[in-house]
Order: structure tokens, then sequence, then C-alpha cells
């Protein structure tokens, strides 16, 4: 009930007719070749998502696999599991094997993925779950193809299994309806608990994101979680390492990932205001990320976690909301250092994603081979980075493109609920309100809306 009046409530004062700002035509760019490619062909057919629907005509259960370009678990799975002859039979035979790559398509991994990458998902040809796992050995991969297969092979025992899912479905629901979910509201004292609890996590070695570090410098001084990250995921160059798997940083997953390091750098950039060595550390971050991630004027989504004989591949694939995070924190290290080289990579970033990524209903896509629908976070994170760069230079244009995209958030993704929802080609809505790997898109949506009145 509160984020619907929330909604509704900025609703009428935001919309409005607006013209569509005039932009650039879209510059063409070759693909980069997929670096977990060459590992998947291993003899499987892999189908796009768009081609699911064949799963139906043949009755096949859906194998679906949510991978990162840049995982080095990724590529081991794919190594272990689908360059094995007598797998890779199997699979075929049972299943229609569908591949998508969770960077581009963070939509399906909202709604299929198990927490992080790998993700295996078996899904029946209606998309139903019917059994998944995260990183498995090839036994165990086979183990479960031919568990999936049976029902499919027994039509009497698949129907036997739909009826214990209904039943399922039907004690949950009325256990639902019995312990319905307390209604919360917002206190100073849940804020306070919220902060408690942020605290004692970075206390016990848990990496609370840069949202929560920098939650608990703002309401408490607290730079602990900031202080951790320097100490365990910071490499020689400055960018910070996907994740730390040891307090004392000595195992990390080595992969650098470009919306993290822009929320990092967004946090030590208003952090190093206050601590000097903090504020090193962000213009050393800065300066690393204008070294090595910018291709062709945007930057790039960052570099595996593995080596080639080639070295260190990097994924040349740009996300437009990805850019509209490095934006901002580029705009809030400017703001810290005054340094013009920030800003005025801010400035052009912003206009490249604007030129490149616009489309005729005032909304921006994705990627550029993107084939799914439009996505909440890629509006919500370039209207708010437009917005940094208004408060800074004052200019309209920056100031319209902002409103234009709220409006198109809340025309495009409205749901009755009072949230914004993402919306896939055959309408399975997500929810995208978690922060995880980046931040929340109703978040970052609603601070653009607050901003905005």
């Amino acid at each position: 009930m509160y984020k619907r009046c929330f909604i509704l409530m900025f609703m009428s004062l935001i919309i409005g007719c607006q013209e569509i700002p005039e932009h650039k035509p879209k510059s063409v760019q070759a693909k980069p070749t997929p670096i977990l490619q060459p590992l998947l062909e291993g003899g499987l057919t892999w189908h796009r998502w768009a081609n699911r629907d064949s799963a139906r005509v043949l009755n096949k259960p859906i194998l679906l696999f949510l991978y990162n370009q840049r995982s080095f678990w990724c590529r081991d799975f794919a190594q272990r599991c689908f360059n094995d002859p007598e797998l890779v039979r199997e699979i075929a035979r049972i299943t229609w094997p569908v591949w998508v790559d969770v960077d581009k398509q963070p939509d399906v991994f909202e709604r299929f993925g198990l927490g992080g990458v790998p993700t295996v998902a078996f899904l029946k040809p209606n998309e139903e779950w019917i059994a998944g796992g995260k990183y498995l050995d090839p036994e165990d991969l086979m183990d479960l193809v031919r568990r999936v297969s049976f029902p499919f092979a027994n039509p009497n025992r698949m129907e036997a299994l739909e009826i214990q899912r209904k039943e399922l479905q039907r004690r949950s629901k009325l256990w639902s309806q019995k312990n319905p979910r307390p209604k919360i509201d917002l206190s100073e004292a849940l804020l306070g608990r919220v902060l408690d609890s942020l605290t004692v996590a970075v206390h016990r070695g848990i990496d609370v994101g840069p949202e929560g570090a920098l939650a608990s410098f703002e309401a408490r001084q607290s730079i602990d979680g900031v202080t951790s990250w320097l100490n365990t995921r910071r490499d020689t160059d400055g960018v910070f390492f996907l994740f730390a798997h040891t307090s004392d940083g000595k195992v990390v997953d080595r992969e650098k990932h470009l919306g993290i390091n822009a929320s990092v750098l967004a946090t030590l950039a208003k952090v190093g205001h206050r601590h000097e060595e903090i504020g090193e550390a962000g213009k050393g971050l800065g300066e690393a990320l204008l070294e090595s991630f910018v291709v062709d004027s945007l930057f790039c989504a960052g570099f595996a976690a593995f080596e080639t004989s080639d070295g260190v591949p990097r994924d040349l694939s740009v996300y437009s909301g990805w850019n509209g995070l490095a934006i901002s924190s580029f705009m809030a290290l400017y703001m810290t250092t005054k340094e013009q080289q920030f800003k005025e990579a801010a400035l052009l970033v912003l206009d490249v994603v604007v030129s490149r990524f616009w489309q005729e209903d005032g909304l921006l896509e994705h990627t550029e081979d993107y084939v799914g629908g439009l996505l909440l976070e890629d509006q919500a994170f370039v209207a708010r980075a437009a917005l940094d760069v208004y408060d800074d230079t004052g200019e309209a244009k920056y100031l319209k493109l902002a409103r234009d995209l709220a409006d198109g958030m809340l025309v495009h993704f409205a749901d009755a609920s009072g949230a914004l929802r993402d919306r896939d080609t055959l309408g399975h809505p997500a929810f995208p309100v978690g922060d995880g790997w980046l931040p929340s898109a109703n978040g970052v949506a609603a601070q653009v809306f607050i901003r905005l009145v």
C-alpha cells in the first residue's frame, strides 16, 4: 500500500506532455564474440530464449543455462558438462537446451536465477519449474536430466505430479491467507534496526554492498564496510574484484564487473570527501576505469575471472543502464576531486548512451543486440545520471531527458500494485526490487521521482 501511494502520488506530478529530445542516429558496431561460445559448442545445438516455444511443440522440458561471459565458474561448468559426449547426447535427446546471458537478459535471471551463475533450470514447456541447481558435476547433471525425463516419458506420472502440484499450490495459498505478511510502517526505529543489522553484518565479515556501506556511513559515519573492500577486493590496478570468498581477501572471484565497480566508485567518492585515503582509492578506481573499460566512448561490461592464451578476456558488451551507473559515479567523483576529466567523461558517455540506445517510444534499449523487451533498470539508472549531470551543469536538456525517462517508466512499467514491473514479450512480469549485483531498479526510480517533484 505504501509503494502504491508513493508511485501514484508522483505520477500526477511528473507525467506531462513532453517532446522527445532530438538524438543522433545510432552508430553501427560489430558484435563482440561471446567468451563462452567456443566452450558451448561441444555438440549441443543451443537455442535462444525467444525460441523456447519449440519445447511445447516437441513436448520436451527446457534446459535453461544461465551464465555470464566473465565468470570463471560458468566457463569451468561449460567445459566439464557441455563437452562431455555422453551428457551432451542425453541433453539433446531429452531436453530443449536454451542459453541466456544474464547480463543481456536480466529479466530472465530475475525469474529463474538461483542467486548467481551458473544456474541450470529445468522447466516444463509452459515455463513452470521442474528442478534446478547451480554448479553441478557432470554426474549430478546427468542424473538430474534423466530424472526430469521420467514424467515426460510416462504421461500418467506427469498427470499425478500435476495433481500433487495443484494440491501444494492450494495449501500454500491457504497458508498465506491465514498468515498474511505483516504491514511494516516506515519509522525511525525501523531504520535504526536496519542500520544495526548492517553494522553487525560488517563486523562478521559480510559484504553489505555499496548501498549498505554508504547508508552506514551517512547515518553513523562508519567506514568499516568500505575499508573491508580496500583490504580484500582491490586489485593492483585499482579496480575491484567481484567478490571475496574469505575475510582476509586471499581467495577472491577475480571477475571485474562494471556495474559493481561503478557502485563502489560512487560510494568511495562520497565517503572520500571526508577520508583522504578512501578518496585516493576512489580517484585511482576512476582513472583505472577510464584507462581499461572505455570502448568507443562507452564503458564495456568488464573483465573475465580467468585467463586464456591471449591473456584476461575483456567483455566488450555495452549496457545502457550500467553506463548510467558509471555516469553517476563519475559525477560524484568530480564533486569530490573537482578534476575536469571525470566530469567530461560523464557528459560524453551520457550523450553517447542517448544517441546509441534511444528508441522511438522515448525509452532506452538495454544493449544493441538485445532480443527482449525494454528494462526498467536502464531507464532508472540513466534518468538518475541525467539528474546528476543537471545538478552540476544546470543545462535544461538533461532535466528534460530525466523527465522523459520518468514519464516512460510510469507509462510503460506501471502496475496496479504501485511498484514498477519489467515485462517480457509473453507478459511474465518481474519486480526488480532487490539490491543485488546492481541497485534495485524500483529503488533508483523512486529516487528519480523524488528529485523531480
